[in-house]
């Protein structure tokens, strides 16, 4: 809800998939993300704010990171997912995996994504986890990025994700 109209605002992303090729048993694709209408909206909020102080007390919802414990814990309990499942389906070390839920370790992003393909977020969902956290988007430039995208987008798990990793002799998500 957006506090200054009384209007619901929703965040998007305009995502445009043009299918290449065919290589063995994957499609490779070109995915163009372009901005959201929201971060254009909170650009110009911005640019006519009195001060920096108001505009980040008036959009504090839509700003900023929070620590990656605390966001994974919400979107666990937003997906009804129980922390040992997401574990077991990441493929990630119990103990290591537990520290990171705990806010022990700051882990890689490659493990981070692990996670989040293992609560089986969608594309959108995952990119703007990233942003919260403090962590970079990935990038449909970057080969490996894409494999990632393409798994998110394709409802993979990470034992399939890390196959096709393989095949285009990507270093593995572990």
């Amino acid at each position: 809800m957006d506090q200054r109209s009384g209007e619901t605002r929703q965040a998007s992303l305009n995502i445009v998939i043009v299918k290449l090729s065919d290589r063995q048993a994957f499609f490779f694709y070109l995915i163009v993300i372009q901005p959201s209408s929201c971060t254009q909206e909170l650009l110009e909020l911005l640019k006519k704010s009195p001060s920096l102080g108001a505009y980040l007390n008036g959009n504090a919802a839509d700003l900023g990171s929070k620590e990656l414990s605390e966001l994974l814990k919400e979107t666990l309990l937003e997906k009804q997912i129980s922390k040992s499942e997401c574990i077991r389906r990441s493929g990630l070390d119990r103990t290591y995996a537990y520290q990171i839920f705990s806010g022990q370790k700051k882990p890689a992003r490659d493990k981070v994504l692990s996670l989040l393909l293992a609560m089986e977020l969608p594309f959108e969902e995952a990119q703007r986890f990233l942003r919260r956290a403090n962590y970079p988007v990935l990038y449909p430039k970057n080969q490996r990025d894409c494999a990632f995208i393409y798994a998110f987008l394709h409802h993979l798990s990470v034992l399939e994700l890390n196959y096709m990793l393989d095949d285009l002799d990507e270093p593995l998500c572990t």
